[in-house]
């Protein structure tokens, strides 16, 4: 089981008096660009010339979209088509508004509801929360803290995946931000 952030994180601090996460989500638009991209990576033919390290880098990017349709269609989704999976229904609730709002007391309250959402956990796919589920559509996370010392007002902490990772659209990811 790997576990690793799986989107951008912002954290930063405000006048409110409770800890609070908006999860953005992608737009339909978007997520179906991606939906294309995934689909096309997984039905394109070997090309016999290409490098080890490109190879390597497929592989890796291969079994990432495995992974995001079958938790968000299911399992046997990595075999359909685009078409067939613009007519598939998600596993998990999308709401409408594309924006998730979480609200705790506690900082250790915030942390147990958000993690299912920016954590990505391999493992079996029949036994996924509806978080879980909707995990390929997250655009990023902004979660703001109650007024803090720690935290100066207009300072912005991120966690942002992929630093050097192996994967490359998670190393892609940081350079876009920064």
């Amino acid at each position: 089981e790997s576990i690793c952030t799986s989107c951008i994180v912002q954290v930063s601090s405000g006048c409110c008096e409770q800890y609070e996460a908006k999860i953005y989500l992608l737009s339909d638009q978007e997520w179906k660009e991606e939906l294309k991209n995934l689909t096309k990576l997984l039905h394109r033919t070997e090309e016999p010339d290409r490098e080890e390290a490109d190879m390597w880098d497929r592989d890796d990017a291969v079994e990432e979209a495995i992974w995001k349709l079958q938790m968000f269609y299911g399992n046997g989704a990595e075999r359909k088509s685009y078409e067939e999976l613009l007519r598939a229904r998600p596993k998990g609730k999308i709401p409408t508004s594309r924006i998730i709002t979480l609200k705790a007391e506690e900082a250790g309250e915030l942390s147990v509801k958000l993690d299912p959402y920016i954590r990505t956990q391999r493992r079996d796919l029949d036994g996924e929360s509806a978080e879980t589920q909707i995990w390929p559509l997250i655009k990023h996370v902004e979660v703001t803290l109650p007024k803090s010392e720690l935290i100066p007002e207009g300072v912005v902490l991120v966690d942002i995946p992929g630093t050097g990772d192996f994967n490359s659209k998670r190393d892609e990811m940081w350079k876009k931000v920064i």
